[in-house]
């Protein structure tokens, strides 16, 4: 390791050593392979011996995603994330991990913390409007199969009194039933929303 670098590969033997630091705190993150689960960080001073990082094996989970009529969604992004409190309290990395289903339907999710409670969100891949993206907020690793209700689109034209397109309109909708929740898009070179 050359001078100033802030990294470091473990030995064969699992040891490691980072040199050149100034005399401060720091913290270590550990990148493990994916067969092993995320370890939490570590704070240590400059000059301390004997760090040790304890590995466990990962928690794994097969999502099986299907879609309104039961038939595998191919492609779907099955994503894992921790809240930023939860992984901040646990040491770990709230940065999620993504996966996506195979033709079974099957995201094979590899290399999370067993026991630690993560949001699962599943979104339909592309081309596939007639799908809902789904989630579960409170979701230890664990096998789920979970079904993508039907979405359905809404389609437009904005036009100004003399009948033309009129680009760039803002579109806005929201659910009578979820009050509060609003999105919009604009409109296209050709006054068409969708």
């Amino acid at each position: 390791m050359g001078r100033g670098d802030r990294f470091a590969l473990t030995e064969a033997d699992g040891t490691f050593e980072l040199r050149d630091l100034g005399d401060d705190t720091y913290e270590l993150h550990a990148k493990t392979p994916s067969q092993y689960g995320p370890v939490p960080h570590q704070r240590v001073a400059s000059g301390t011996k004997a760090v040790r990082f304890v590995l466990t094996a990962a928690a794994s989970a097969d999502v099986t995603v299907l879609d309104h009529g039961g038939e595998p969604v191919v492609g779907a992004t099955v994503s894992t994330t921790l809240d930023r409190e939860v992984a901040a309290e646990a040491g770990l990395e709230a940065r999620g991990k993504s996966f996506t289903t195979n033709a079974e339907g099957v995201a094979h999710a590899r290399g999370l913390a067993p026991g630690v409670v993560y949001t699962l969100s599943v979104s339909p891949p592309d081309g596939r409007d007639d799908l809902m993206p789904r989630g579960i907020a409170d979701w230890t690793p664990e096998d789920v199969t979970l079904e993508l209700e039907r979405a359905y689109v809404i389609e437009g034209l904005v036009r100004d009194l003399a009948g033309k397109p009129v680009e760039g309109a803002w579109v806005q909708h929201g659910s009578v039933e979820d009050e509060g929740r609003w999105s919009g898009e604009r409109t296209d070179a050709n006054g068409r929303f969708k």
